[in-house]
């Protein structure tokens, strides 16, 4: 729970856009890897980056680091991908089905944290291992929590699985989707708006005209006082104006 609730923190605070999540942590050193126009070039799949989070390193009951999967679309490096808006309409990719491909708890999400407990099977977990899911994250159902992009076969979307306790399973998964992190998302965006709308009054004296169209005030004989935020141009005088 501390985790998902730094999780969805981190993106509501993002200075990067509102929303973007961090990669995943794949050799173990506590901070995200870097993103690239596609996502996270070193995996979809890792350790939580506590460290980039600002956690005291997280683990679960037998000592174990957690692991987090995230969504390529919360991802993006915004200033490599060109436009890649993330935004209230934007959904998580990842499945995530409870016990069997029969059930669905979701294939919208947008990360799922995963508890590995106790190793299990031929999983090693030595140094020179260390880095590895599959000798982390179990299988159950033919579905690979350390691999999701390869499970089902035909699966358009990277899958996870839920299942129950077992001798050859006992991961433990959270799942952060969108009805979650966007609510979020929204109140930090709408403050700032909030914000350059008191500081365009306090400035002009009254606040924009609203826009209905393209994203500039409407003009004269046109003005409205309902629409959405001026993004463009402004009237009565514009963001960069006096």
């Amino acid at each position: 729970s501390e985790a998902k609730d730094a999780l969805i923190g981190y993106a509501a605070s993002s200075t990067i856009r509102p929303g973007q999540l961090p990669c995943p942590d794949t050799d173990n050193d506590g901070l995200a890897e870097a993103p690239d126009g596609n996502g996270c070039p070193s995996g979809n799949v890792g350790r939580l980056p506590w460290k980039t989070l600002g956690l005291d390193d997280p683990r679960d009951d037998v000592g174990e680091r957690l692991w987090y999967a995230v969504s390529t679309n919360f991802t993006r490096n915004p200033g490599l991908c060109g436009s890649c808006p993330l935004n209230s309409d934007t959904k998580g990719t990842l499945t995530v089905y409870q016990d069997s491909t029969a059930t669905t708890l979701t294939n919208e999400a947008v990360a799922v944290l995963l508890s590995p407990g106790l190793a299990l099977g031929g999983q090693i977990r030595d140094p020179a291992n260390a880095n590895n899911p599959v000798n982390y994250l179990d299988t159950a159902a033919g579905i690979s929590n350390a691999t999701p992009s390869a499970n089902p076969p035909l699966a358009p979307l990277p899958s996870f699985i839920k299942a129950q306790q077992s001798a050859s399973y006992n991961d433990r998964l959270t799942v952060i989707d969108t009805s979650q992190l966007m609510p979020v998302v929204e109140q930090r965006v709408a403050r700032r708006v909030l914000e350059r709308l008191e500081d365009y009054r306090w400035a002009i004296g009254a606040y924009p005209w609203a826009d209905c169209s393209d994203g500039s005030s409407d003009v004269p004989p046109d003005y409205k006082n309902r629409g959405r935020i001026p993004i463009i141009t402004a009237l009565p005088a514009n963001w960069n104006g006096p």
